[in-house]
């Protein structure tokens, strides 16, 4: 249930829910293996975050979190 909640309000459902979708489109890929690399970027990103906490504010990481999702998701929208 709190990973649930966590998931919804991160704002990375907006990937999750459209991960097939998206993944539908690339050409020559399979679709799990797609899949397993969405989880592991954010298995990854999970990680490196209390990592960076120690140079970068969790502001400015969260607002750098949130501008980056938003370049992928209009590339995603373009693409």
């Amino acid at each position: 249930m709190i990973s649930a909640c966590l998931n919804q309000l991160s704002g990375i459902n907006a990937v999750n829910v459209n991960e097939t979708l998206i993944l539908e489109k690339v050409p020559d890929l399979n679709i799990t293996v797609g899949n397993d690399m969405v989880a592991l970027a954010g298995l990854f990103g999970t990680l490196l975050g209390p990592l960076l906490n120690r140079w970068i504010s969790i502001k400015n990481l969260y607002l750098i979190g949130e501008v980056l999702m938003c370049v992928v998701l209009a590339l995603a929208a373009l693409f």
